[in-house]
């Protein structure tokens, strides 16, 4: 999948930067070098451990994994293909790498790896349509809206079997109250716990 993404927005990155005119020089250095970016984005990912990992268990700490690795990988392609320039073959001159391509690689090959890690979880996690109209389960409130709240929280959304349904969460912080935590509002303080039962 990754291989594919990579692909993807180095052929966008062309694209955007010749207002979709993949022609003659422009479709030859794309051919040129997308084995080399491939391989040298690819080869970093590797690296940087990305497959050790599930994409429905990825969090902000692998985002910034992500970023740095997609940084590496540009940075290593800017010196690779800057160095060593393709040679167009009908006129024989040197065809220099547009910056324009460059950049934009960096931004799509971010958006698009990282993007699809995030939206294989947010469809692990989502519940389904049944979870919607109905509640499955014995309904709980989570005392604490902190990051042990958080970390039950998330466990028990994500792990239906458990047959627990948060709908709400109480927490003594008052700047707290009507703000939500992964999608469950915090109700009031243990004080107003008679009244939100």
């Amino acid at each position: 999948m990754d291989a594919v993404l990579v692909g993807l927005a180095w052929w966008l990155a062309f694209a955007f930067r010749f207002d979709g005119n993949l022609r003659g020089v422009n479709s030859q250095l794309f051919a040129a070098t997308l084995v080399v970016v491939l391989a040298i984005k690819l080869f970093v990912f590797v690296g940087a451990r990305f497959y050790t990992k599930w994409w429905r268990f990825t969090s902000v700490r692998d985002l910034q994994s992500i970023i740095l690795a997609v940084i590496v990988a540009s940075l290593i392609v800017t010196t690779v293909v800057s160095l060593w320039q393709p040679v167009h073959r009908a006129s024989g001159r040197v065809v220099p790498m547009p910056r324009g391509v460059l950049v934009l690689d960096f931004f799509i090959t971010l958006t698009l790896v990282g993007g699809a890690r995030f939206v294989v979880r947010s469809v692990v996690e989502r519940p389904s349509r049944t979870e919607l109209v109905a509640r499955k389960g014995r309904e709980v409130l989570i005392c604490g809206g902190g990051d042990a709240g958080n970390t039950l929280l998330r466990e028990i959304q994500r792990n239906r079997s458990l047959g627990y349904v948060p709908v709400g969460i109480i927490d003594d912080d008052p700047r707290k109250p009507g703000l939500r935590v992964q999608g469950v509002r915090v109700l009031g303080t243990r004080a107003e716990l008679k009244t939100i039962l």
